[in-house]
């Protein structure tokens, strides 16, 4: 077993276990982009928000002509809470076919793009297969991650696209426990037992 500090999770997700403390994050998946010496950055795949819809973000960002384009479409786009730090930023995460410079990888998994073209892309013919826009972030300083983890806050999982991309936001966690081979009543049943 890896001792806290030699843990690599980027690629990974962190699954809350049954009563985190913080509410923010109770029951969240949350996808790792980074994970170092200096700290982790992710975003909770599985926290929709109600507004601002996809058509709200391309009005603020005066993208009015793909916003015509996107309602025109058909498409639909679910926004989801990536986390509680700097929640008016904007990524999308999206599957590898439609990357750029600016794009982050995460590892062969998926990308992310913070961009306005990743958003003209998201309307146009040459779309991703896969892809949700995520408002903020999850971050965590260095060694904060790890002394969670250690104190049996996250589970973790490696990341594999069937869970970002292809599982419904609704039944994320149970898949991602599942994985695990574990459910959530297991974990309750056996929290507080020694």
């Amino acid at each position: 077993m890896n001792e806290p500090s030699d843990l690599e999770l980027k690629g990974h997700v962190l699954i809350a276990m049954p009563g985190m403390s913080d509410e923010r994050f109770a029951r969240s998946v949350v996808l790792l982009l980074t994970h170092n010496a200096d700290g982790a950055m992710g975003f909770i795949l599985n926290k929709p928000l109600d507004e601002p819809s996809f058509s709200d973000v391309l009005d603020l960002l005066k993208l009015e002509k793909e916003r015509e384009t996107f309602e025109k479409s058909g498409k639909t786009f679910q926004i989801f809470s990536g986390g509680p730090v700097e929640i008016g930023r904007g990524f999308v995460i999206h599957t590898l076919e439609c990357t750029d410079q600016s794009s982050v990888r995460i590892i062969d998994l998926a990308a992310v793009s913070g961009t306005h073209e990743i958003l003209r892309a998201m309307v146009s013919e040459r779309a991703p297969e896969n892809a949700f826009l995520v408002l903020g972030y999850s971050g965590w300083g260095a060694g904060q991650l790890e002394c969670v983890i250690a104190l049996n806050g996250w589970l973790t999982l490696e990341a594999t696209p069937e869970l970002v991309f292809g599982t419904s936001y609704e039944d994320q966690y149970d898949a991602a426990l599942a994985a695990l081979g574990i459910s959530e009543e297991m974990l309750s049943a056996s929290a507080g037992h020694a």
